[in-house]
């Protein structure tokens, strides 16, 4: 795919942005964060390492089920709305899990709220940001346009699971907050995830892959009149 078409055209340029932003925008959910570290998270809330491992396989089992609803339900609501709902979930898990980790002595509360999470994950942007971005894009730009949203999403993948050891790890923040710091910051990262769905990215349900750009020029067209109005 040559850069001509997308620089050349406002509406591939904006599928493109959005499509490798869903891509992105998973990561900072904090799926990876659960699914590497749910162990070390957890050890200040309970001694009981079969319970640590146990809630460990929850956290697979409980990703899979909920892309499973998910799938099911994006034909029926479309991808959005399904979205947005995974996203809230996912937001309540966190707050449950930050305060179970804050409260030291709750562990069943902490585990409770990591499972909620990503059960709500799975069925939002878990099984949502592989089938937006397969859907996203047309044909003239979807080889690289791929190409360019997964090899950003491992990469942010990589840096999250990078920084967030040394986050977790400083020693004045588990003083204070015992670990949901962290949660925190995954929390605002959901909240900007499901901002950004609401502002930027179009129903892709029942539309063809010739039809997106005209749906993304609708959707440009209603961003604008939006910051007209915000304006005054």
């Amino acid at each position: 795919v040559r850069k001509g078409p997308v620089a050349d055209n406002p509406a591939l340029r904006y599928i493109m942005v959005v499509g490798v932003a869903i891509a992105v925008l998973q990561q900072f959910t904090g799926i990876n964060v659960i699914n590497y570290y749910t162990p070390m998270m957890l050890e200040g809330t309970t001694t009981d390492k079969d319970i640590i491992f146990f809630e460990h396989i929850f956290v697979a089992l409980l990703n899979g089920i909920g892309a499973f609803i998910g799938m099911n339900l994006f034909d029926h609501y479309g991808r959005l709305p399904i979205m947005k709902i995974g996203t809230v979930g996912a937001i309540a898990g966190l707050l449950i899990a930050s305060w179970g980790l804050y409260s030291t002595d709750v562990g069943y509360i902490a585990i409770s709220g990591i499972l909620i999470f990503t059960l709500f994950f799975g069925m939002g942007w878990g099984a949502g940001a592989w089938v937006m971005i397969s859907e996203i894009f047309p044909d003239r730009i979807r080889e690289f346009s791929m190409g360019l949203a997964v090899g950003l999403m491992w990469i942010s993948n990589f840096l999250i699971t990078l920084v967030f050891p040394i986050v977790n790890d400083n020693a004045w923040l588990q003083e204070q907050f015992h670990g949901a710091f962290s949660m925190w910051i995954f929390v605002a990262f959901n909240m900007v995830c499901y901002w950004f769905l609401s502002r930027y990215v179009p129903e892709t349900r029942g539309v063809a892959l010739e039809d997106i750009e005209k749906v993304a020029e609708e959707k440009m067209l209603k961003i604008r009149l939006a910051v007209q109005t915000e304006k005054g």
